[in-house]
């Protein structure tokens, strides 16, 4: 899809100007559901500090670790140059006046050596059609819209408009890729990330090399006084070793509607800042290129965007970097409890009790061990869980489970408030059979875990329709 510069706006952004503060983070959560792991806590409403998003284990925001101060700033929103200038190429009035060369009666009468039409008449040797606003410089001549942005080599239609690279009803792709300069100053002169943000497939192209890379959304757990943020996880992990994890920051502007917008414009909604998904502190490296708002949405309502964009800060390790996604889902607000893990309110029932039991007869811990707010991604594939990019979910999740004895740990899986599956967790010490669903302590790491199959059992429940349903709609699945 080619990448048109876009305006979105979600849910929760309050009409406000871009230089006041509105006190933002991470997405408000209003559910009365706990956001903590396995006991009480806060929600994650207007966050202060990095890695203070809903904790786990009970504890409040501020006893996480790996988070920094509130980044208080709004000049991220800087640089760039605005479309309301004089185009490049010339100015509006450069190259002569209306009537240089020669005046009316100059060297004679009207009517000789310089009248009207001769030598300087308004038309010549600088006239308004000699350098002026038609002239070496015009709107659609080389000028701002040059590399990817309505006017290319002087018409809309040439070297990345709008519907370069395809439109969403050209194979299928959005409008990524190029940028008209309806929205501001340049960001996209440059062919090569053009021609990269093509195709149905998200991906990133790191130090010359271009490996695929699913999409999906995290909770961002950024704060800062002048804008919001939402998180996008391109799983390159299997190729690179990492993710790159993408800040999408929106100003608290109002009015903000589906669109395209150019992320160079100094007057824009949005910024995208790269970092990789071990990298804990800042907020990313900034970014250059184009930003589709597809759909809004609200706090019960998903929405989906796409983005074209490449690092341009040369201070970063990440410099150069492109990253293209045509299109991913942001989880609305309210989704963040749609998907749940529980331990059992007794601590002491082993996997084979609680398995001779109905599912509904369990009793379930007060709070969750785990919700969809602490995910990045569910690779169906591998049935590998990556907890949100940069936060120490990993840690507090294996610290929250606690001692898992030989017989191992029941846990139960909820997808919409219905219970879907009961699981154990277990050591690998153990010689007990396990009880469906298994996740072994010691595999747990610090940015993912697997649940693995019923080892007694052909039915997987792991991947039920109903936790698919959830995970699909929420934006969090790779299928």
């Amino acid at each position: 899809m080619a990448y048109l510069g876009t305006q979105f706006h979600r849910f929760w952004v309050s009409a406000v100007s871009i230089g006041f503060a509105v006190g933002c983070g991470g997405r408000a959560q209003t559910d009365t559901q706990s956001q903590n792991t396995g006991g009480g806590g806060s929600s994650g409403l207007a966050m202060t500090t990095l890695g203070a998003s809903p904790g786990m284990g009970g504890s409040s925001p501020s006893s996480l670790t790996g988070g920094t101060q509130s980044l208080v700033t709004t000049a991220i929103f800087s640089g760039g140059t605005s479309s309301t200038q004089p185009l490049s190429g010339g100015t509006r009035s450069t190259g002569g006046k209306a009537a240089t060369g020669g005046k009316p009666a100059a060297g004679g009468t009207t009517a000789e050596g310089g009248k009207a039409a001769t030598g300087g008449m308004s038309l010549t040797g600088g006239a308004t059609m000699g350098g002026a606003t038609n002239t070496g410089g015009k709107v659609a001549a080389g000028g701002a819209n040059a590399g990817g942005k309505s006017a290319t080599g002087g018409t809309t239609s040439t070297g990345g408009t709008a519907t370069a690279g395809g439109t969403r009803n050209t194979g299928g792709t959005s409008a990524v890729g190029g940028s008209n300069s309806s929205q501001g100053g340049s960001s996209a002169g440059n062919t090569a990330l053009a021609a990269f943000c093509t195709g149905s497939d998200a991906k990133v192209n790191y130090q010359g090399q271009t490996v695929k890379a699913p999409a999906t959304n995290y909770t961002s757990n950024l704060a800062m006084d002048c804008c919001m943020s939402s998180g996008v996880n391109l799983h390159s992990k299997p190729s690179l070793g990492f993710d790159f994890a993408v800040e999408v920051i929106e100003s608290a502007v109002s009015n903000i509607t589906p669109g395209v917008y150019d992320l160079g414009g100094s007057v824009q909604p949005f910024r995208l800042a790269v970092r990789k998904s071990t990298e804990t502190l800042g907020y990313g490296a900034g970014t250059t290129g184009t930003l589709e708002l597809i759909t809004t949405f609200s706090y019960d309502k998903s929405a989906q965007l796409a983005f074209c964009v490449e690092v341009t800060d040369s201070a970063s390790e990440l410099f150069g970097t492109q990253l293209y996604v045509p299109e991913v889902t942001i989880a609305a607000g309210h989704d963040a409890n749609r998907w749940k893990m529980y331990l059992l309110s007794d601590s002491t029932i082993t996997p084979s009790t609680a398995a001779a039991q109905p599912l509904d007869a369990l009793t379930l811990a007060d709070n969750p061990l785990l919700t969809l707010s602490q995910l990045a991604y569910v690779d169906q594939a591998s049935s590998e869980f990556g907890f949100t990019p940069g936060q120490p979910y990993g840690t507090s999740f294996k610290t929250n489970i606690g001692k898992v004895g030989v017989p191992g740990l029941p846990f139960v899986v909820v997808a919409d408030d219905v219970r879907i599956y009961l699981g154990s967790f277990y050591t690998i010490l153990s010689s007990y059979r396990p009880e469906g669903p298994t996740v072994t302590i010691e595999d747990i790491g610090t940015d993912s875990f697997t649940i693995s199959p019923p080892a007694t059992s052909s039915a997987d429940p792991r991947f039920d329709p109903r936790i698919v349903k959830v995970l699909t709609e929420t934006g969090r699945l790779i299928p």
